[in-house]
């Protein structure tokens, strides 16, 4: 959203070492005038779900509150599950949850018609998604079904498939949500059939619980500069964080629905969450990333029905400036703007 940023400038005396001093500062002003107008056009949230309803699956979307809701309908049994955002490309990606052929699907955030990456045919369920949008990869979970579990990945238009982590079919391990450290270098992926939280490299290298004895997590996010990871506890009834080594883990939301995925924002102070309750009825919920002042934006009402809410993503307030996961500029510069008022 675009706001208006309005400097007044006393006009200077007409020494030249005064109109050198103004010629400088109005080289600035115009650099600090853009500024403050480019970061304040970047507020405002979009959050996005799937809904794994298996006679009616959809995509939908609506702001921070839970107004402007848009809805596409996908293909009966589709069975989508996990969400990632490419906020530079506006492109959404989403897992099949069949149990056969299972594939990853890419749209756009206007819901245009969407593609089969060509990966198909890995016989498990796709159950959590996440990007390196820095060596344009995509990620993926599988559950247990057929193949077994595993993590993989393939580069953004699905070739190079390769598998990072893999466990035997018929386990006790089963795979679900997964998040991407970029900085570190490292993947988190949870597994509730172990129930715990993994760590490894991102090529799959030094795999190790840092989380244990967790009643059935689903979906992990990541707070990269606040060195903390979040994830639900479906079983549990519960949010909770960590460092993201795994010291230090707290409850923040206790719920009365079943969490499933979960997404942070770190510009707003904000975690949003699927919840699941009786009859696949669920809802789009929200709290500051402390657990305080926790929030229905829908579910609660009929005309608002949130069927088997599976992954989420937000299209956060730092959007604007082209800024994805935790990169930040590293080198500013001021040049001489032209024409210069103060120096016709």
């Amino acid at each position: 959203m675009f706001r208006s940023t309005a400097i007044a400038v006393a006009a200077p005396p007409g020494t030249r070492g005064e109109k050198e001093s103004m010629r400088r500062f109005g080289s600035t002003l115009c650099v600090i005038v853009f500024m403050l107008t480019f970061v304040e056009m970047a507020d405002g949230q979009q959050i996005f779900w799937v809904q794994a309803s298996f006679g009616g699956p959809k995509i939908r979307t609506c702001d921070s509150v839970g107004n402007s809701l848009s809805t596409a309908s996908l293909a009966p049994a589709a069975l989508p599950h996990g969400l990632a955002l490419h906020q530079r490309s506006s492109s959404l990606f989403w897992g099949s949850g069949a149990y056969t052929l299972a594939h990853i699907v890419r749209t756009t955030q206007t819901f245009a018609p969407s593609d089969t990456l060509p990966n198909g045919g890995l016989g498990s369920s796709i159950q959590g998604v996440a990007l390196d949008t820095v060596a344009g990869k995509v990620y993926w979970t599988t559950s247990r079904i057929g193949q077994g579990c595993s993590v993989r990945r393939a580069n953004l238009d699905g070739t190079g498939e390769d598998t990072l982590i893999s466990y035997a079919p018929n386990g006790i391990h089963n795979l679900r949500g997964i998040a991407l450290d970029l900085e570190h270098h490292t993947m988190y992926w949870s597994d509730p059939g172990a129930g715990v939280i993994r760590s490894a490299t991102l090529d799959g290298a030094n795999p190790q619980d840092i989380l244990t004895g967790l009643a059935g997590p689903i979906g992990v996010a990541l707070d990269v500069l606040g060195g903390r990871v979040y994830w639900c506890e479906a079983n549990g009834h519960v949010i909770k964080r960590a460092n993201l080594d795994g010291s230090l883990p707290s409850t923040i939301v206790s719920t009365i629905g079943s969490p499933q995925y979960v997404a942070v924002d770190r510009q707003s102070n904000t975690v949003f969450w699927t919840e699941l309750g009786a009859r696949g009825r669920g809802k789009i919920r929200r709290a500051a990333l402390d657990g305080a002042n926790v929030q229905t934006l829908l579910g609660d009402q009929a005309a608002d029905s949130v069927q088997y809410p599976s992954g989420i993503a937000v299209l956060g307030s730092n959007t604007a400036t082209g800024v994805e996961g935790s990169a930040l500029p590293a080198e500013f510069a001021l040049k001489q703007n032209y024409p210069n008022p103060f120096n016709p």
